[in-house]
């Protein structure tokens, strides 16, 4: 077990460990968690209260801590908006930027394949040296003795670069399907909050509030459209 422990490569092992799971936790689960949330908040969307309120007008309406303040601020304005019968697009704060990229902090999730595959590419370098630090074609016993390190090494070479080309592998499609089954329930929770909440606006509110959507909508695909 010593042994073991005091092995370059069992440490390197770690530590993918370690980043794969952290990205797990940091990338994935929260957005798994938000997709989650958007979906029962889009049944809840037109359901009434006690009071006769519907839901969507609590603050904690999408039931996750970290989207309470969005929704907070969308509520703000939706109702400052409707005294002055103008427009609130809720894509101007319920986005794939607060629901997916800040939760799912995706500067680390696009950083962890390419740490996986450094990693596996230092297990391959650390192998070679340490197969090839120990070569000694003097003597038979010593060549024998050699090339058992050596084959020892290479395995150790070639195992690092497959598990750390493997995790990086897993790691970016399991966040790919996630970012984009997110983005498809956000895109339809974003269309029935457009529903329900211009329903109950007044006819100028209601215009103002179509005409934003489709100045909205222009704007991403003019976005995406090549430069």
């Amino acid at each position: 077990m010593l042994e073991l422990v005091l092995r370059v490569d069992f440490w390197i092992y770690v530590t993918m460990g370690i980043i794969f799971t952290s990205g797990l936790f940091l990338c994935i689960f929260p957005i798994l968690r938000n997709r989650e949330a958007l979906e029962d908040a889009r049944k809840a969307l037109g359901i009434r209260g006690a009071d006769g309120r519907y839901h969507y007008m609590s603050e904690d309406f999408l039931r996750r801590k970290s989207l309470n303040p969005v929704w907070k601020r969308f509520l703000s304005n939706l109702e400052l908006m409707k005294k002055n019968n103008a427009a609130c697009e809720i894509y101007d704060f319920i986005n794939p930027q607060t629901m997916i990229h800040e939760p799912g902090h995706s500067a680390f999730g696009e950083m962890v394949p390419g740490m996986l595959t450094t990693l596996g590419i230092i297990g391959s370098f650390y192998g070679i040296v340490r197969g090839l630090s120990s070569l000694d074609l003097s003597t038979t016993e010593t060549m024998s003795f050699s090339i058992a390190v050596l084959i020892s090494g290479m395995r150790t070479a070639f195992n690092t670069s497959i598990v750390g080309a493997v995790l990086a592998l897993v790691f970016q499609l399991i966040r790919r399907m996630t970012i984009r089954h997110a983005e498809s329930t956000l895109r339809k929770f974003i269309d029935d909050c457009r529903t329900e909440i211009m329903q109950q606006l007044t006819p100028d509110a209601t215009m103002m509030q179509t005409l934003h959507a489709i100045l909205t909508e222009l704007r991403r695909i003019s976005d995406r459209l090549p430069r």
